[in-house]
């Protein structure tokens, strides 16, 4: 997943400690109907795999930065 795309969607979730369902939700909101056919679920299941990991690594960089430990 794209830097940018990632972003985008962290700020319409409210953050990165928002919930995960707050980050599928905004996902949801930015995609298009055909991108959430029947047809493009595997591939949108494995870009929310993507944006939840890239989540998972920008709280773990967050904690570190906070912590010093950088």
């Amino acid at each position: 997943m794209f830097s940018a795309l990632y972003n985008r969607i962290e700020t319409r979730a409210g953050g990165a400690h928002a919930s995960p369902r707050a980050f599928i939700r905004a996902f949801r909101g930015m995609i298009t109907d055909q991108a959430k056919t029947r047809a493009n679920r595997c591939a949108r299941q494995e870009t929310i795999r993507s944006m939840l990991e890239k989540r998972e690594q920008s709280i773990s960089l967050y904690s570190r930065v906070m912590r010093g430990g950088v």
